[in-house]
């Protein structure tokens, strides 16, 4: 039985077209970039909501929310504020914050390791970056906490602007310029999607701005 040679180009163009396809979501493109990480981000970002609205790891989100209230309320004390925890609740003077699950930075760390873990590059330098990142942010989000405490003892008035519209605004930066730095120490050009091979100390891939 002998090959049609039409048949046998279709195919070789189809397989082409399959594997340019993959390139998309695997390549060291600008293109592959951005769907790896809002592929990334919508899995983790599902995964975490089910596991805080999961009634069996309740009491670990709890002690994580109770981890943070004693953390911010021991740093508000250290700069003067009296504040005083019970259970996830800081209470100053009138003023109480209750620490809930949507307080703990969580988004943010997650947008910020889809991003890492998206960009071309080695393993070793995404978990490095991953780890100071997550701590930076942890530290960020007590602040937050700190400062919404020590406003609403003396401004309540003033909370609810801080919290829904400054904050979070501060927290996206907050990961941005962390996302900028990781990549300016771990690459010759800062955040520049070059057609350069591999970085010969952290091995960032190239990254092509065109298919």
């Amino acid at each position: 039985m002998g090959l049609n040679p039409g048949t046998t180009t279709a195919r070789t163009q189809t397989d082409m077209k399959s594997i340019r396809s993959l390139q998309w979501c695997f390549g060291d493109s600008a293109l592959a970039f951005a769907l790896r990480f809002v592929i990334l981000f919508a899995i983790a970002g599902t995964v975490a909501d089910v596991a805080v609205e999961s009634a069996a790891l309740a009491p670990i989100v709890d002690s994580r929310d109770e981890m943070n209230a004693t953390i911010a309320a021991a740093a508000a004390r250290l700069i003067g504020c009296p504040s005083t925890r019970y259970g996830t609740v800081i209470i100053n003077g009138a003023f109480a914050l209750d620490i809930t699950p949507e307080c703990s930075g969580l988004t943010v760390s997650i947008l910020l390791i889809c991003a890492m873990v998206a960009f071309p590059s080695r393993w070793a330098f995404k978990v490095v970056g991953c780890f100071c990142g997550t701590v930076f942010l942890f530290w960020a989000n007590i602040l937050r906490i700190v400062s919404l405490t020590h406003v609403g003892g003396k401004r309540p008035d003033l909370v609810a602007e801080l919290h829904v519209y400054v904050w979070p605004a501060v927290m996206i930066a907050g990961s941005v310029v962390c996302m900028i730095t990781w990549i300016y120490l771990g690459s010759v050009r800062v955040g520049r999607f070059s057609h350069s091979g591999q970085h010969r100390r952290t091995g960032f891939a190239k990254v092509s701005d065109q298919e």
